[in-house]
């Protein structure tokens, strides 16, 4: 079934963006100026972030329960929950423009290999592979 919200014409969907309850996994890799930067990881079997967006021991991105809208699951939304910065412009202790191997650096999403531009709002889906980049 969909509704209409208040003051639009474009149908919206009423239910769950998930459609239900689920349990995804993404693998992340954040790298700064070509060095890996390691995302931390609880320890003892805990979980860091929230029921819905977290990380384990494994260091992957879990989703686990209902989505019931995609700004809940976005990767911008997920390095918030563990404790590190990501913005459009921001990644880490570093900004657009910062230097990087002697050179103005830039904040870069790569999902799946490929280079995209939604950057902290790309909505993170199954089984995805992404790494953040700072560089020149």
């Amino acid at each position: 079934m969909m509704s209409l919200p208040k003051g639009s014409d474009t149908p919206q969907p009423s239910g769950p963006y998930s459609g239900g309850s689920i349990h995804w996994h993404a693998t992340i890799k954040v790298f700064v100026c070509g060095e890996e930067y390691q995302l931390p990881a609880p320890q003892g079997g805990h979980h860091l972030g929230l029921p819905l967006l977290h990380t384990h021991e494994d260091r992957l991105i879990h989703i686990e329960g209902t989505i019931w809208k995609p700004e809940e699951i976005t990767l911008g939304k997920y390095m918030e929950v563990i404790g590190e910065n990501f913005k459009d412009d921001e990644l880490i202790d570093k900004k657009n423009g910062d230097a990087c191997d002697g050179q103005p650096g830039k904040v870069k999403l790569m999902a799946n290999g490929k280079e995209d531009s939604m950057l902290s709002q790309y909505v993170i889906k199954d089984g995805d592979k992404y790494e953040l980049r700072f560089e020149p």
